[in-house]
């Protein structure tokens, strides 16, 4: 049995309303932003396996098996709760993000129990992969970069908050899957907070000049999207349109207007809408009900337009994604009303380039 060790993960962490979609250790990992406490009814057996390669498979696969508590001064909530993928699927009630919650992410403890969790989880599955004893404490010390929305962000004083909220504590993971506890300390040594939006358009605009083939894969996706707007543009053209461009992230709660201006961000006129394509699922999904549809939350909607058509039910998708229609219509009159404001504050510096999704 290998000895514990004090790893160090590097952790980007796109904490979406959602979806988290993350980074760990440069391994892509996504999962719903959902947790589903658990009453001492919901109480199960420790999982056992029957062979090897059941426990194999089992571990791998570790982070869609998270059944969790936390201890940290960052969370006021020390519940035993499932998370992500397996909360999903558990037919518990769901805890996600409020969409109608004014509060921002740096705010709500749901946001730091995904992320706890997901560190603790990625550490067991690598303590287990290197044949470390699970019986022990396992320690990891954590670099890493997240954001918020660009109206919360630029609130003074929110983003050192919300980094000090990982800073000054050492959070305890426990996980309950088996007979024995697995106990993980997680300390942070750097956190970095950018603002959603920013960080992806500039780095796209301080590398584009650099990365001739990342440039060119922007162009590729343009050409297919919009054939007539990109058939002219070269990788150096869009390194120069780059440096004074807008770029608008529509999120699951939250949509972001990023003035980039002589390739600096311009935060005055850089924006948000509190509101995403997260709140046209749940306007649909209050709708589908009046049709007999029963979805119990936007991430079952979700799942029902990416799963397979059954033919007998066939009419059923059409209706679904008829209502998704209807309440984006308006949703998008709110993009372009907020574009046209801020393109206006900008001025004649801006070269207006239509979205591309990556």
């Amino acid at each position: 049995m290998a000895e514990n060790t004090n790893e160090i993960m590097k952790f980007d962490n796109d904490a979406g309303n959602d979806s988290m979609k993350t980074y760990l250790d440069g391994e892509y990992f996504k999962m719903p932003s959902v947790i589903a406490f658990k009453g001492p009814q919901d109480s199960t057996a420790p999982i056992s396996f029957e062979n090897e390669e059941d426990k194999e498979s089992y571990m791998s696969n570790f982070l869609y098996h998270m059944d969790v508590s936390i201890s940290s001064n960052a969370v006021s909530e020390n519940r035993r709760f499932i998370v992500g993928n397996s909360a999903a699927t558990s037919g518990l009630p769901l805890t996600s993000f409020d969409l109608n919650d004014l509060s921002g992410k740096s705010d709500v403890d749901l946001t730091a129990l995904l992320t706890l969790s997901l560190i603790a989880g990625n550490r067991v599955k690598k303590a287990y992969k290197k044949g470390e004893g699970l019986n022990d404490p396992l320690k990891v010390n954590v670099n890493m970069t997240t954001a918020l929305p660009i109206l919360e962000g630029k609130q003074p004083g929110k983003i050192d908050k919300y980094r000090d909220r990982y800073l000054n504590a050492t959070h305890v993971v426990t996980f309950h899957n088996f007979k024995d506890p697995i106990v993980v300390q997680i300390k942070f040594n750097h956190v970095y907070v950018g603002l959603e939006g920013e960080m992806a358009q500039l780095m796209i605009s301080n590398s584009i000049n650099n990365n001739k083939q990342l440039g060119q894969i922007i162009i590729n996706q343009l050409k297919k999207c919009y054939p007539k707007v990109a058939n002219s543009l070269t990788p150096e053209i869009m390194g120069k349109l780059i440096q004074n461009s807008l770029g608008i992230d529509i999120g699951g709660g939250t949509t972001e207007w990023t003035a980039i201006i002589n390739g600096i961000t311009n935060l005055n006129v850089s924006t948000s809408l509190m509101q995403g394509f997260d709140n046209v699922l749940e306007k649909a999904r209050l709708y589908l009900q009046t049709k007999n549809l029963n979805f119990e939350n936007i991430s079952q909607v979700q799942e029902y337009l990416s799963s397979d058509t059954d033919d007998f039910f066939s009419n059923n998708k059409e209706i679904v994604k008829q209502a998704i229609t209807d309440n984006a219509i308006p949703f998008n009159e709110q993009i372009v009303k907020q574009t046209s404001s801020v393109v206006r504050q900008i001025g004649s510096q801006l070269n207006v380039n239509n979205g591309f999704k990556m």
